[in-house]
């Protein structure tokens, strides 16, 4: 159960980011984090347009009218959280509403459900938008978690605050694993069908990220070397040099017809194949390991 008094005095005084700890049989508590992560939105390469969307959905907490509830579902590693932290920066960004205090955010674990309730009465109790997120939420049938959670976006009784907001993140569109027996069982898939079209309905607003074409992908991993610090500045040239490597990549994977742009190019994508994805995440991956030295024979792009 959630320390009421602790959750009260740990809003007050510890800051804007905390995660719900919650242990087995004892109290739940709010921690304090001192060093969030930072994603601006110039970092959310092909997710502007959803980046917007979540922005406008999240405005109501400071103008009082109630965000929908929020479901960001998509390929692993294509953004969600990071989604989900831009706003919440974007929503810190000066100015603010007149009367309005800085924006917390709580990130809960699927665990923590149970807390969700006595945490909304305690953020009920405040004056500062909230948001709580839940990442990388998933059922499996039976979880009795899930009727708790469906039973928190029903509302029942209780209302959300409207100046707090809800999000969620998950790998599975419909928040629910189906298992490979629960397809051969026809009328068992049809229920979970029921079941889970019943949970994501619930949710106002739903956000799917999507693995990114290989023009995106690359786009991304220039756009990481830039912030590694890898590459000075992203090549002018690079959308036409990347169509002439579409065409010849055969070429360009002889040595003699590199360039360091086509080289970056051919790694990146060498890079994604051996991850088995091309997201966002292999694409600060691979920034990552160029900073450091750990991509053998790579030469950065802005040397040509």
């Amino acid at each position: 159960m959630l320390d009421r008094q602790a959750a009260v005095g740990a809003l007050s005084r510890e800051g804007l980011v905390f995660r719900l700890l919650s242990e087995p049989g004892g109290n739940s508590v709010l921690y304090p984090i001192h060093h969030p992560r930072i994603i601006s939105p110039e970092h959310l390469v092909g997710m502007e347009k959803a980046h917007e969307q979540l922005v406008q959905n999240l405005l109501g907490i400071r103008t009082g009218l109630s965000p929908l509830p929020t479901l960001i579902e998509g390929f692993r590693g294509t953004g969600k959280t990071s989604l989900a932290l831009a706003a919440w920066q974007k929503l810190n960004t000066p100015p603010f509403p007149a009367h309005s205090a800085p924006c917390h955010l709580v990130q809960i674990a699927r665990e923590g459900i149970h807390d969700i309730v006595p945490l909304i009465d305690v953020l009920s109790e405040t004056t500062a938008p909230s948001i709580i997120l839940i990442d990388d939420l998933y059922f499996r049938d039976g979880d009795p978690l899930l009727h708790t959670f469906r039973g928190i976006l029903d509302g029942g009784i209780m209302e959300f605050p409207p100046h707090v907001a809800l999000i969620v993140t998950s790998n599975h569109r419909h928040l629910i694993e189906e298992r490979h027996s629960f397809r051969e069982d026809a009328l068992r898939s049809s229920e979970i069908i029921d079941e889970t079209m019943a949970l994501s309905d619930r949710f106002g607003l739903t956000i799917s990220t999507w693995e990114p074409d290989m023009k995106t992908y690359i786009r991304i991993v220039l756009s990481k070397l830039l912030e590694e610090g890898a590459i000075e500045t992203i090549p002018s040239g690079w959308e036409s040099e990347f169509s002439i490597f579409e065409t010849t990549e055969w070429e360009v994977s002889r040595s003699a017809a590199k360039t360091p742009l086509s080289g970056t190019f051919l790694m990146a994508k060498k890079f994604s194949l051996e991850r088995g994805s091309r997201s966002g995440r292999t694409a600060s991956l691979f920034a990552k390991m160029v900073r450091r030295g750990l991509i053998e024979d790579w030469h950065s792009p802005a040397l040509r």
